[in-house]
Protein backbone atom coordinates (compact mmCIF):
# COMPACT_ATOMS: atom_id res chain seq x y z
CA UNK A 1 0.00 0.00 0.00
CA UNK A 2 1.53 3.12 -0.98
CA UNK A 3 -0.78 6.00 -0.70
CA UNK A 4 -4.24 5.84 0.96
CA UNK A 5 -6.88 6.34 -2.07
CA UNK A 6 -9.78 7.83 -0.18
CA UNK A 7 -12.02 11.08 0.61
CA UNK A 8 -10.13 13.34 3.30
CA UNK A 9 -13.91 15.34 5.06
CA UNK A 10 -14.23 15.36 8.47
CA UNK A 11 -15.76 12.08 10.07
CA UNK A 12 -15.07 10.34 6.71
CA UNK A 13 -12.12 8.21 5.47
CA UNK A 14 -8.36 10.23 5.20
CA UNK A 15 -7.50 11.42 2.56
CA UNK A 16 -5.47 11.10 -0.51
CA UNK A 17 -2.93 14.04 -0.21
CA UNK A 18 -1.94 12.49 2.90
CA UNK A 19 0.53 9.93 1.26
CA UNK A 20 3.39 7.78 2.77
CA UNK A 21 5.61 10.44 3.79
CA UNK A 22 9.49 10.60 3.89
CA UNK A 23 11.89 9.75 6.83
CA UNK A 24 11.62 7.73 9.59
CA UNK A 25 8.67 5.55 10.40
CA UNK A 26 5.88 6.64 13.11
CA UNK A 27 6.85 5.72 16.66
CA UNK A 28 3.59 3.79 18.06
CA UNK A 29 2.59 4.53 21.48
CA UNK A 30 0.15 2.45 23.45
CA UNK A 31 -1.62 4.23 26.69
CA UNK A 32 -2.49 1.66 28.99
CA UNK A 33 -3.31 0.73 32.86
CA UNK A 34 -5.38 -1.50 34.25
CA UNK A 35 -7.26 1.18 36.41
CA UNK A 36 -10.21 3.05 35.17
CA UNK A 37 -10.38 6.83 35.39
CA UNK A 38 -6.42 7.79 35.20
CA UNK A 39 -7.27 9.68 32.34
CA UNK A 40 -5.57 7.11 29.75
CA UNK A 41 -8.62 8.92 26.99
CA UNK A 42 -7.94 12.32 27.79
CA UNK A 43 -4.08 11.92 28.20
CA UNK A 44 -4.12 10.00 24.76
CA UNK A 45 -6.52 13.29 22.70
CA UNK A 46 -4.60 15.56 24.60
CA UNK A 47 -0.82 13.99 23.65
CA UNK A 48 -2.28 13.27 19.83
CA UNK A 49 -3.06 17.08 19.62
CA UNK A 50 0.38 18.31 20.97
CA UNK A 51 2.00 16.22 18.94
CA UNK A 52 -0.08 17.39 15.97
CA UNK A 53 0.61 20.96 16.61
CA UNK A 54 4.01 20.74 16.69
CA UNK A 55 3.75 19.31 12.69
CA UNK A 56 3.63 15.44 13.35
CA UNK A 57 1.25 13.06 11.45
CA UNK A 58 -1.10 11.06 14.68
CA UNK A 59 -2.92 8.15 14.09
CA UNK A 60 -5.17 7.38 17.01
CA UNK A 61 -6.25 4.25 17.38
CA UNK A 62 -8.75 3.78 19.93
CA UNK A 63 -9.17 -0.12 21.30
CA UNK A 64 -11.26 0.81 24.12
CA UNK A 65 -15.00 -0.43 23.22
CA UNK A 66 -16.42 2.90 25.33
CA UNK A 67 -15.12 4.27 22.17
CA UNK A 68 -14.63 7.42 24.08
CA UNK A 69 -11.17 8.22 23.57
CA UNK A 70 -12.81 8.52 19.50
CA UNK A 71 -15.86 10.76 20.25
CA UNK A 72 -13.31 13.29 21.47
CA UNK A 73 -11.70 13.71 17.99
CA UNK A 74 -15.41 13.84 16.72
CA UNK A 75 -15.85 10.07 15.29
CA UNK A 76 -18.83 8.08 16.69
CA UNK A 77 -19.37 4.93 16.30
CA UNK A 78 -22.56 4.68 13.01
CA UNK A 79 -19.57 6.55 11.24
CA UNK A 80 -17.31 2.84 11.37
CA UNK A 81 -17.18 1.01 8.31
CA UNK A 82 -19.13 -2.70 9.52
CA UNK A 83 -17.25 -4.43 7.46
CA UNK A 84 -13.99 -3.44 8.53
CA UNK A 85 -13.02 -3.03 11.82
CA UNK A 86 -10.66 -3.52 14.78
CA UNK A 87 -11.84 -6.88 15.91
CA UNK A 88 -11.56 -8.46 12.27
CA UNK A 89 -7.72 -7.04 12.86
CA UNK A 90 -7.31 -8.65 15.59
CA UNK A 91 -8.75 -11.93 15.07
CA UNK A 92 -6.80 -11.89 12.09
CA UNK A 93 -9.25 -11.23 8.97
CA UNK A 94 -8.19 -9.18 6.04
CA UNK A 95 -9.39 -5.47 6.41
CA UNK A 96 -9.42 -2.33 4.05
CA UNK A 97 -7.03 -0.21 5.90
CA UNK A 98 -8.28 2.87 4.16
CA UNK A 99 -12.23 2.31 4.59
CA UNK A 100 -11.47 2.59 8.65
CA UNK A 101 -9.18 5.74 8.69
CA UNK A 102 -11.27 8.61 9.74
CA UNK A 103 -10.16 12.47 9.88
CA UNK A 104 -10.52 13.92 13.47
CA UNK A 105 -12.66 16.91 14.35
CA UNK A 106 -8.78 18.64 14.78
CA UNK A 107 -9.87 20.16 10.92
CA UNK A 108 -6.49 22.13 11.10
CA UNK A 109 -4.28 19.64 12.47
CA UNK A 110 -3.18 15.87 11.06
CA UNK A 111 -5.06 13.66 13.37
CA UNK A 112 -6.65 10.18 12.14
CA UNK A 113 -8.66 8.02 14.11
CA UNK A 114 -8.92 4.08 14.03
CA UNK A 115 -12.45 3.79 15.84
CA UNK A 116 -14.13 1.07 18.03
CA UNK A 117 -17.11 -0.41 18.17
CA UNK A 118 -18.79 -2.29 20.85
CA UNK A 119 -18.22 -5.54 20.13
CA UNK A 120 -14.49 -4.62 20.60
CA UNK A 121 -15.76 -4.96 24.84
CA UNK A 122 -16.46 -8.89 23.63
CA UNK A 123 -13.68 -9.75 21.60
CA UNK A 124 -11.54 -11.83 24.14
CA UNK A 125 -14.89 -14.28 23.92
CA UNK A 126 -14.54 -14.12 20.41
CA UNK A 127 -11.12 -15.12 20.03
CA UNK A 128 -11.07 -17.87 22.83
CA UNK A 129 -14.04 -19.20 20.52
CA UNK A 130 -11.64 -18.88 17.55
CA UNK A 131 -8.64 -20.63 19.16
CA UNK A 132 -11.19 -23.51 20.46
CA UNK A 133 -12.77 -24.57 17.36
CA UNK A 134 -9.71 -24.07 15.39
CA UNK A 135 -7.48 -26.32 18.46
CA UNK A 136 -10.44 -28.88 18.15
CA UNK A 137 -10.32 -29.26 14.31
CA UNK A 138 -5.91 -29.36 14.55
CA UNK A 139 -6.98 -32.49 17.05
CA UNK A 140 -9.55 -34.30 14.94
CA UNK A 141 -6.32 -34.41 11.93
CA UNK A 142 -5.40 -38.05 11.74
CA UNK A 143 -1.83 -38.80 13.17
CA UNK A 144 -1.93 -35.70 15.54
CA UNK A 145 -0.41 -36.42 18.45
CA UNK A 146 -1.67 -34.53 21.99
CA UNK A 147 1.84 -32.94 22.41
CA UNK A 148 1.64 -31.62 19.03
CA UNK A 149 -1.48 -30.13 19.88
CA UNK A 150 -0.43 -28.43 22.70
CA UNK A 151 2.75 -26.91 20.92
CA UNK A 152 0.30 -25.52 18.13
CA UNK A 153 -2.45 -24.09 20.59
CA UNK A 154 1.07 -22.51 22.67
CA UNK A 155 2.00 -20.96 19.02
CA UNK A 156 -1.65 -19.81 17.75
CA UNK A 157 -2.28 -18.40 21.10
CA UNK A 158 1.55 -16.48 20.78
CA UNK A 159 0.82 -14.94 17.57
CA UNK A 160 -2.65 -13.97 18.21
CA UNK A 161 -1.06 -11.62 19.97
CA UNK A 162 1.04 -10.25 17.03
CA UNK A 163 -2.66 -9.32 15.01
CA UNK A 164 -2.90 -5.24 15.69
CA UNK A 165 1.14 -5.45 14.79
CA UNK A 166 0.95 -6.92 11.46
CA UNK A 167 -2.28 -5.47 10.52
CA UNK A 168 -2.80 -1.63 12.13
CA UNK A 169 0.47 -0.29 13.17
CA UNK A 170 3.53 -1.92 10.81
CA UNK A 171 1.41 -1.10 7.18
CA UNK A 172 0.53 2.39 8.16
CA UNK A 173 4.37 3.56 10.37
CA UNK A 174 5.30 4.93 6.80
CA UNK A 175 2.14 7.32 6.67
CA UNK A 176 2.31 9.03 10.00
CA UNK A 177 5.08 10.08 13.09
CA UNK A 178 3.11 8.85 15.89
CA UNK A 179 0.60 6.44 16.60
CA UNK A 180 -0.75 6.69 19.81
CA UNK A 181 -2.85 4.04 20.60
CA UNK A 182 -5.48 3.93 23.75
CA UNK A 183 -6.49 0.62 26.02
CA UNK A 184 -9.04 -0.29 27.52
CA UNK A 185 -9.04 -0.68 31.34
CA UNK A 186 -7.87 -3.94 32.85
CA UNK A 187 -5.23 -6.28 31.03
CA UNK A 188 -6.65 -8.55 28.08
CA UNK A 189 -5.91 -9.76 25.44
CA UNK A 190 -6.93 -6.44 23.47
CA UNK A 191 -4.18 -4.60 25.76
CA UNK A 192 -1.56 -7.31 25.15
CA UNK A 193 -2.02 -6.82 21.26
CA UNK A 194 -1.67 -3.03 21.57
CA UNK A 195 1.59 -3.05 23.85
CA UNK A 196 2.97 -5.82 21.41
CA UNK A 197 2.63 -3.55 18.42
CA UNK A 198 3.79 -0.51 20.41
CA UNK A 199 7.83 0.64 20.38
CA UNK A 200 6.57 1.47 24.24
CA UNK A 201 3.67 1.83 26.76
CA UNK A 202 2.57 4.94 28.49
CA UNK A 203 1.20 4.12 31.71
CA UNK A 204 -1.03 6.73 33.10
CA UNK A 205 -1.59 6.66 37.30
CA UNK A 206 -3.72 8.51 38.98
CA UNK A 207 -1.47 10.42 41.80
CA UNK A 208 -2.79 8.52 44.85
CA UNK A 209 -1.57 6.10 47.42
CA UNK A 210 -2.12 3.19 45.09
CA UNK A 211 0.07 4.63 42.36
CA UNK A 212 3.03 2.58 42.90
CA UNK A 213 1.15 -0.73 43.23
CA UNK A 214 0.08 -0.01 39.67
CA UNK A 215 3.52 0.55 38.40
CA UNK A 216 4.33 -2.30 39.65
CA UNK A 217 1.18 -4.68 38.48
CA UNK A 218 2.22 -3.42 34.81
CA UNK A 219 5.14 -4.23 35.06
CA UNK A 220 4.50 -7.58 36.03
CA UNK A 221 1.82 -7.88 33.72
CA UNK A 222 4.09 -6.71 30.71
CA UNK A 223 6.75 -9.76 31.89
CA UNK A 224 4.04 -11.99 31.42
CA UNK A 225 3.22 -11.03 27.99
CA UNK A 226 6.87 -11.26 26.69
CA UNK A 227 7.04 -14.33 28.48
CA UNK A 228 4.39 -15.53 26.90
CA UNK A 229 5.06 -14.26 23.19
CA UNK A 230 8.88 -14.10 23.41
CA UNK A 231 8.46 -10.10 22.41
CA UNK A 232 9.90 -7.37 24.25
CA UNK A 233 7.77 -4.92 25.94
CA UNK A 234 9.25 -1.57 27.09
CA UNK A 235 8.13 0.99 29.13
CA UNK A 236 7.75 3.69 28.09
CA UNK A 237 7.20 6.18 31.39
CA UNK A 238 4.95 6.10 34.18
CA UNK A 239 2.78 8.94 34.22
CA UNK A 240 1.11 10.92 37.40
CA UNK A 241 -2.29 12.39 36.38
CA UNK A 242 -4.79 13.73 38.37
CA UNK A 243 -1.42 15.62 40.46
CA UNK A 244 -1.90 18.58 42.53
CA UNK A 245 1.47 19.97 43.29
CA UNK A 246 0.86 21.95 46.37
CA UNK A 247 -0.07 18.82 48.34
CA UNK A 248 2.47 17.14 50.09
CA UNK A 249 1.30 13.74 49.80
CA UNK A 250 1.13 14.00 46.01
CA UNK A 251 4.89 15.03 45.86
CA UNK A 252 5.74 12.46 48.39
CA UNK A 253 4.16 9.74 45.93
CA UNK A 254 5.93 11.41 42.70
CA UNK A 255 9.02 11.12 45.16
CA UNK A 256 8.73 7.41 46.18
CA UNK A 257 7.61 6.78 42.10
CA UNK A 258 11.04 7.95 40.74
CA UNK A 259 13.34 6.42 43.49
CA UNK A 260 11.76 3.23 42.74
CA UNK A 261 11.23 3.63 38.70
CA UNK A 262 14.80 6.08 38.28
CA UNK A 263 14.40 5.70 34.59
CA UNK A 264 10.90 5.17 33.63
CA UNK A 265 9.28 7.86 35.22
CA UNK A 266 7.98 11.13 33.73
CA UNK A 267 9.55 14.84 35.03
CA UNK A 268 6.00 15.71 33.22
CA UNK A 269 2.86 15.62 35.12
CA UNK A 270 -0.68 16.38 34.27
CA UNK A 271 -2.13 18.99 36.97
CA UNK A 272 -5.98 17.89 38.38
CA UNK A 273 -8.74 20.20 36.88
CA UNK A 274 -12.12 19.56 36.08
CA UNK A 275 -12.49 21.92 32.94
CA UNK A 276 -9.65 20.54 31.50
CA UNK A 277 -11.25 16.38 31.54
CA UNK A 278 -15.01 18.17 30.38
CA UNK A 279 -13.40 19.56 27.20
CA UNK A 280 -12.19 16.28 26.40
CA UNK A 281 -15.40 14.91 26.60
CA UNK A 282 -17.13 17.25 24.62
CA UNK A 283 -15.02 16.86 21.98
CA UNK A 284 -13.81 20.42 22.36
CA UNK A 285 -10.07 20.62 22.29
CA UNK A 286 -8.22 22.11 24.97
CA UNK A 287 -5.64 24.43 23.09
CA UNK A 288 -9.12 26.60 21.39
CA UNK A 289 -11.99 26.13 24.20
CA UNK A 290 -12.89 29.43 26.05
CA UNK A 291 -11.46 29.66 29.16
CA UNK A 292 -8.71 27.74 28.84
CA UNK A 293 -5.80 27.81 31.52
CA UNK A 294 -2.21 28.15 29.77
CA UNK A 295 -0.70 25.87 32.76
CA UNK A 296 -2.97 23.06 31.67
CA UNK A 297 -2.49 23.07 28.06
CA UNK A 298 1.47 23.26 28.90
CA UNK A 299 1.17 20.27 31.02
CA UNK A 300 0.73 18.19 27.69
CA UNK A 301 3.43 20.24 25.09
CA UNK A 302 6.31 19.41 28.55
CA UNK A 303 4.83 15.31 28.45
CA UNK A 304 5.33 15.52 24.47
CA UNK A 305 8.48 17.31 24.36
CA UNK A 306 10.27 15.20 26.78
CA UNK A 307 8.45 11.60 24.92
CA UNK A 308 10.31 13.17 21.64
CA UNK A 309 13.28 13.15 23.81
CA UNK A 310 13.27 9.47 24.60
CA UNK A 311 12.41 8.32 21.51
CA UNK A 312 15.28 10.54 20.25
CA UNK A 313 17.77 9.22 22.62
CA UNK A 314 16.81 5.70 22.57
CA UNK A 315 16.94 5.90 18.98
CA UNK A 316 20.51 7.31 18.98
CA UNK A 317 21.94 4.92 21.60
CA UNK A 318 20.45 1.99 18.90
CA UNK A 319 22.51 3.21 15.67
CA UNK A 320 25.36 3.73 17.92
CA UNK A 321 25.06 0.34 18.95
CA UNK A 322 24.85 -1.11 15.35
CA UNK A 323 27.42 0.90 14.01
CA UNK A 324 30.61 -0.67 12.75
CA UNK A 325 34.04 -0.74 14.96
CA UNK A 326 36.25 1.50 13.16
CA UNK A 327 38.47 1.41 16.01
CA UNK A 328 40.98 -0.33 14.72
CA UNK A 329 41.57 1.86 11.52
Amino acid sequence: MNELQTMSVEGQPVGESEGAKPGRPARAIAISNQKGGVGKSVTTVNMAEALARQNQRVLVVDMDGQGNTASALGIEEDMVDKDNQLSDVLLGRKVDLAKMLLKSNRKALKIDVVAPTQNLQVIDLEILQAGIIEGLNKGREPGNPADGLQEFVATKAANMYLNLRHGIVEPLRPFYDYILIDCPPGYSMVTGSAVLACDGVLVPLDSSGWAWEGAKRAVLYFDAVSALTGERIRTLGFLLTRFRPQLTAHQTIKAQLEQAYPNESFKATIRECVYFMESAYEGVSLWEAKGRRRTIVADYEILTNEIVQRFTQAEALKIAATAPDESHL
